[in-house]
């Protein structure tokens, strides 16, 4: 990936949102601008770009701080956390920080991802998530294969749960799919499906993010939960035309945990991107933002991009033992069995994993 290509749209969190003429559809160069007709277009640019992601190889850089908060709104948890089982209030509230580096590999259904503590001079807090450091996995529907060097043992494991994950989750399960998914609920496709059955209610104007004319999208709602009582939501993309409609930015509110009163900000996603290599209408993540609020932990993920190939083939022996770097005679458990883990002595040429 060459950087004079690099096209930076990063979402500064101080940019305005303006007011938005609800249902008029806007003029946007020679045709007129509406949600039915921008939306085959983000879709097709996100389908085209994930195919390709599927066969991939890259190097993620993040960084995650994630804290746990006790505040009004979140009182019933509170005394569940602190007055019901005991616990600490300053642990709750002490943050935990980390920087890591994760060395991808992608082909079709198999995922493997090698992590290593990022290099610094930083204190020790910046390491608080070491014990995820130092280890190579290789997913795929049917199982989990996992090896750690420092101790010379290797697991096969059952494979990591379909779910919608939130940004810590990356620590345990790398996916590179997660960093281009716009909020912890929804898949873009599915965000857009869930937009267009309420489509009357969509806002669209024209707008500048840095030097990049963009298309932003608003939409909004409220439900009556009680006699005079209003549960609202918001929601706001932003995507750019000159990067094949890919999203610049994402911002979901809510007044659910505030006793239905303000609004408050629920998750927040913002990027930039590089034009593909070999791709010409292509445009890869260099750098993402993902800040995560809905329950009692504020997370904040960022995540820089090197080295990324898209569109290649990957020998399937990196998804194996012998291609984590498993030597003979490691000792192996099985973990998918259920009850206590069977180990083995890891043999390749016998035991084709």
């Amino acid at each position: 990936m060459t950087h004079r290509n690099a096209c930076l749209v990063f979402l500064v969190s101080m940019l305005s949102f303006g007011v938005l003429s609800v249902g008029q559809p806007i003029a946007y160069g020679e045709g007129v601008l509406t949600f039915s007709g921008i939306r085959p277009l983000i879709e097709s640019a996100y389908k085209t770009r994930s195919d390709l992601l599927a066969n991939s190889t890259g190097v993620a850089n993040l960084s995650l701080d994630r804290r746990i908060h006790v505040l009004d709104d979140f009182k019933h948890l509170r005394e569940e956390f602190v007055d019901n089982r005991g616990l600490n209030e300053a642990g709750l509230n002490y943050p935990k920080q980390g920087k890591w580096r994760v060395k991808w590999y992608r082909k079709g259904i198999n995922n493997r991802y090698d992590t290593f503590a990022a290099s610094n001079t930083e204190s020790d807090t910046i390491n608080q998530f070491s014990t995820y450091m130092g280890k190579r996995i290789a997913t795929n529907p049917e199982r989990s294969l996992l090896y750690t060097p420092a101790t010379n043992t290797a697991y096969i494991n059952k494979p990591p749960r379909n779910k919608a994950i939130n940004p810590a989750y990356l620590l345990a399960y790398f996916s590179v799919d997660r960093l281009y998914k716009v909020s912890n609920m929804w898949d873009l496709p599915v965000l857009l499906e869930r937009w267009s059955e309420d489509e009357h209610n969509i806002r669209i104007r024209t707008s500048k993010v840095g030097d990049l004319d963009c298309v932003h999208m608003v939409k909004e709602g409220e439900r009556e939960v009680s006699p005079g009582v209003y549960r609202r939501w918001r929601e706001e993309l932003i995507v750019s035309p000159k990067l094949s409609y890919s999203v610049v930015a994402y911002r979901n509110m809510g007044n659910r945990s505030t006793g239905f009163k303000e609004l408050k900000l629920l998750e927040e996603y913002g990027a930039e991107y590089e034009r593909a290599d070999d791709y010409q209408d292509v445009w890869l993540l260099k750098r993402v933002s993902i800040h995560e609020a809905q329950g009692m932990t504020v997370e904040k993920l960022t995540c820089e991009f090197s080295d990324v190939k898209v569109g290649v083939d990957v020998p399937d022996s990196v998804f194996t033992f012998e291609g984590l770097g498993v030597p003979p005679g490691a000792k192996v458990y099985d973990k998918t069995l259920g009850g206590r883990s069977r180990g083995f002595y890891y043999e390749p040429t016998t035991q084709g994993f």
